[in-house]
């Protein structure tokens, strides 16, 4: 994948370009090119996963490892809209696409 993003020669470090995504974050949306990067980040360990906070405020970037049965995002005080006709939260998924091309992790 060629981005400029992800250049060697950009004169940024990888640390950098995290924390400058963090705070792009805050006021806007990120482009699948940068959650895919934070998330190779985080599967790697480079960015560390995300504790349940109550009430995050707006621009937090939260990551979570779904396979942790201990975690619960809907955990964070928020009143999370729930499905016609039952009492379980409603769930959007998305696929993840760069460059067109779906990714999955």
């Amino acid at each position: 994948m060629k981005n400029s993003q992800y250049d060697s020669n950009s004169g940024k470090s990888e640390e950098d370009t995290v924390q400058e995504y963090v705070k792009q974050a805050e006021t806007s949306w990120l482009t699948g090119s940068q959650v895919l990067f934070l998330l190779k980040k985080a599967l790697k360990g480079e960015v560390p996963l995300t504790k349940v906070q109550q009430t995050p405020p707006s621009g937090s970037i939260m990551l979570f490892d779904r396979t942790d049965q201990k975690t619960s995002y809907k955990a964070d005080g928020y009143g999370w809209k729930k499905k016609k006709a039952s009492n379980s939260v409603r769930a959007d998924c998305v696929k993840l696409m760069v460059d067109s091309k779906r990714k999955v992790l």
